[in-house]
């Protein structure tokens, strides 16, 4: 209805879209028709972060604001504040195999760090079984603090690994995202949905094989 348009579009003299690149279709259409009338629209996201996809989300939004809108002014933040220099790294190579990106230059003024390690392991439980494992032998030696690990997964069907083998050696875990009103104590499991926007020392991103995790 145009005069419910008008009406709408004269309330919002600006607009801030986050985390542009996990818009819907549908979701593209609001924000746009809002924008027609003062063409006065703010994004900010990135491509390389779209984790919605399976919930309907259009990458194709952030990588062609361009061209949905002419006039608008690019600013590109390539800077990383949390990650080591090693991460950074290895985490700018692996994206660049995705076909549908920007390409960026990612940096970070941050430590070097350590280099990040690649475990093979034949099932989901001899890699829930080697990671507990090693956060025993971590804690034991007085290295760190459950606290200090989180285990990420990409669907909570994976959890029930992890949750066997760390209560098989007596370590306390919580699930992040849990609908119980349970403390946050011990070793943080979670979906890599859930991770967006914390920090751990020390992080394990499991399941990396096909069929899991998107491949290019």
């Amino acid at each position: 209805v145009p005069e419910v348009k008008t009406k709408w579009q004269n309330k919002f003299e600006l607009i801030f879209v986050d985390e542009y690149q996990d818009t819907d279709p549908i979701q593209y259409r609001i924000v746009k028709a809002l924008a027609e009338s003062h063409q006065n629209l703010r994004v900010v996201g990135d491509d390389d972060q779209g984790i919605y996809g399976w919930r309907g989300a259009d990458i194709q939004n952030i990588l062609n604001f361009e061209k949905n809108y002419p006039n608008a002014k690019i600013i590109s933040l390539g800077q990383n504040y949390r990650s080591t220099q090693k991460i950074v790294e290895i985490s700018h190579a692996l994206a660049e195999f995705n076909p549908d990106r920007r390409d960026k230059e990612l940096f970070t003024r941050n430590f070097e760090g350590e280099k990040v390690k690649y475990l093979h392991c034949d099932n989901d439980e001899e890699e829930a079984v080697t990671i507990a494992s090693f956060i025993q032998r971590s804690i034991d030696q007085g290295n760190w603090q459950p606290s200090d690990f989180a285990v990420l997964y990409r669907t909570n069907k994976q959890a029930s690994a992890f949750k066997t083998a760390l209560s098989d050696l007596g370590i306390q875990y919580h699930i992040v995202g849990n609908s119980l009103n349970v403390p946050a104590i011990g070793i943080s499991i979670m979906t890599i949905h859930k991770s967006k926007g914390l920090e751990f020392p020390n992080v394990f991103v499991t399941g990396i094989c096909q069929d899991l995790l998107p491949h290019y």
